[in-house]
């Protein structure tokens, strides 16, 4: 009887666990304001209008990447990325976020650290 209690509370742990998410305590930044500078630069109207349109889809698509891969990401990575972040456009932009993130995980990958054909730490 006492085996059954082990295993029904070891099991109810791991459901337990399982149902959080995997133990990181960064959240992806927000950042808003880049693709309004970066619309300001155009002269006439209507560019500004055009690149204001394709900053947002270009940051929208790079922030729909960053959230499928983030627990992959560790604090470190990110403050990496945002301490090292060149222009004063950048430190707002997820396409360089992403980049950044994406130079630091693929070296974790190559060295064995993580398992990106799962996206496993080892």
């Amino acid at each position: 009887m006492k085996s059954q209690w082990t295993t029904l509370l070891a099991a109810a742990g791991v459901l337990m666990l399982s149902s959080f998410p995997a133990a990181h305590s960064a959240e992806i930044p927000v950042f808003e304001g880049y693709c309004t500078e970066m619309a300001s630069k155009p002269v006439k109207l209507m560019d500004q209008l055009a690149t204001y349109a394709q900053c947002g889809a270009w940051e929208d698509e790079a922030k729909a990447e960053l959230q499928k891969h983030w627990s992959w990401v560790r604090d470190e990575d990110l403050k990496h990325c945002l301490r090292n972040k060149g222009t004063m456009y950048e430190s707002k932009s997820y396409l360089s976020l992403n980049g950044c993130l994406s130079g630091l995980v693929g070296l974790r990958c190559f060295s064995g650290e993580l398992d990106c054909s799962r996206g496993t730490a080892q």
